[in-house]
């Protein structure tokens, strides 16, 4: 018989928590329980992008560099397909 498996995601700002559960959903299993990262740990802005420069007056000129969407989604893919 094939196990009965789920996954729970909390997400946060830069890393979410997963967590593998095994088993009924009265009495489920807690197979593993581990925080990754969601964007890249080299690129620390790119942890919180929507809160740089948030509450800051800003000068006239180019709005604030950030980080790249891309770059923030294959960090992320690559600490899920870690995971599974």
């Amino acid at each position: 018989m094939t196990p009965t498996l789920a996954i729970g995601v909390t997400i946060k700002s830069g890393w979410a928590l997963l967590v593998l559960l095994e088993g009924p959903t009265q009495g489920p299993i807690v197979r593993d329980a581990r925080r990754i990262d969601l964007s890249d740990p080299s690129i620390p802005e790119a942890r919180q992008p929507y809160h740089d420069g948030r509450g800051t007056a800003r000068a006239e000129g180019p709005d604030l560099a950030r980080p790249s969407p891309a770059s923030i989604a294959l960090a992320g893919n690559r600490s899920l397909r870690r995971f599974v």
